[in-house]
């Protein structure tokens, strides 16, 4: 369902951004749809891994959506907390509980990089053209 690939380093956000600006069209319209595409945006956390990172970035400072940033906040904590114990049972703990891709500290940069993005101040706006003039 979610074809919004994108990646920080290689897209040209010009190609992505009228297809990020129609989805949250759709949710705007829609509640219902909007339901759908709140969860999908939660499960797709799951498949981060640096991509779609504009799509969330994008949406989110768009849409708000606070079950995404909860759940991007919460992530974001277990990484943090794997990343600075110094204890292998809290560690291990971590991995049994969530799994290796949930402590995985490479998802530092980009989910710290969707939780700015929820600002409305958030720096990065420029890089769409329909975000320059809005605040």
């Amino acid at each position: 369902m979610f074809a919004l690939v994108a990646r920080r380093d290689s897209l040209d956000v010009r190609v992505s951004e009228p297809l990020f600006r129609e989805l949250v069209e759709v949710a705007r319209r829609n509640s219902g749809c909007a339901d759908v595409l709140e969860a999908e945006f939660i499960r797709q956390l799951d498949h981060l891994a640096g991509d779609m990172i504009f799509a969330f970035q994008y949406c989110m400072h768009v849409l708000r959506w606070q079950g995404v940033r909860d759940e991007v906040s919460l992530r974001l904590a277990r990484v943090r907390q794997y990343a600075i114990s110094n204890d292998p049972a809290d560690r291990a703990r971590l991995v049994l509980v969530h799994g290796e891709d949930a402590v995985n500290v490479r998802l530092i940069g980009p989910l710290e990089w969707i939780l700015e993005a929820f600002e409305a101040d958030w720096a990065d706006r420029d890089l769409f053209e329909s975000l320059k003039s809005a605040g």
